[in-house]
């Protein structure tokens, strides 16, 4: 019984997850300081800093600020979009992407 709810409430939060960053304005980061252990503790930024906010622009189709934060977001967003749907496609037991599984 624990199992099935746990597998709805992740069900539910896979699915709404998506939304809720839609629905954050874009800029919602902006001027937040970064949380990037790299930046903190070397004082260097690493190649995945702005990622986020680089997300989030691309999710709000902001193509250039995406790019300004950081320009492997045109990399790496197809990537979780497919990982996003193969995940949803295992949690409604509706395969999608079989091909990922040789990944892991």
């Amino acid at each position: 019984k624990i199992k099935n709810f746990l597998k709805g409430l992740l069900s539910i939060l896979w699915i709404v997850i998506p939304f809720l960053l839609w629905v954050i304005p874009a800029d919602f980061l902006d001027d937040k300081p970064p949380i990037c252990p790299s930046v903190i503790i070397l004082k260097m930024e690493c190649f995945g800093c702005g990622m986020t906010r680089a997300t989030l622009h691309l999710m709000h189709l902001e193509f250039e600020t995406a790019w300004n934060f950081n320009k492997l977001i045109f990399i790496v967003f197809p990537f979780l979009v497919i990982v996003y749907l193969h995940v949803l496609g295992k949690i409604i037991n509706y395969p999608m992407f079989n091909w990922v599984k040789k990944f892991y």
